[in-house]
């Protein structure tokens, strides 16, 4: 796990996104792994404790399909803590902290291979 923000982050690809580390660690992921990935209360449920003490945990909104949900329109950088994606649907409720920003690249990183089907796959479409 690495607690420090990635030296560069960007998209070289309208349906993927690298991000790149000072030791050199690089990954490319699919923007649909950011958001499957998004930390907010409404995505991810929200924990709270109830009255004998114990965590109870919301149930996350059905996570249906949306026009937009996976297009990636802004990309903004909070203070020193990490990214706040603003999504084609409206969605901007997560803040993804750097710790989990490398825990979801490092968990969702694409093989060479898996990167030239979704280039084959899309590219014609873009």
């Amino acid at each position: 796990m690495i607690n420090e923000r990635p030296t560069k982050i960007y998209r070289p690809k309208p349906y993927l996104l690298a991000a790149e580390w000072a030791d050199g660690t690089k990954f490319i992921i699919k923007l649909q792994s950011l958001r499957d990935n998004c930390p907010c209360a409404e995505c991810a449920g929200e924990q709270f404790p109830s009255i004998d003490g114990k965590v109870r945990m919301s149930i996350p909104s059905l996570n249906t399909l949306k026009p937009g949900k996976y297009e990636l329109k802004e990309l903004n950088i909070v203070g020193n803590y990490g990214i706040q994606p603003v999504w084609g649907d409206g969605h901007d409720a997560g803040l993804y902290l750097w710790e989990q920003i490398y825990d979801i690249f490092e968990k969702n990183q694409l093989t060479e291979k898996q990167i030239q089907e979704l280039e084959n796959k899309y590219d014609k479409k873009w």
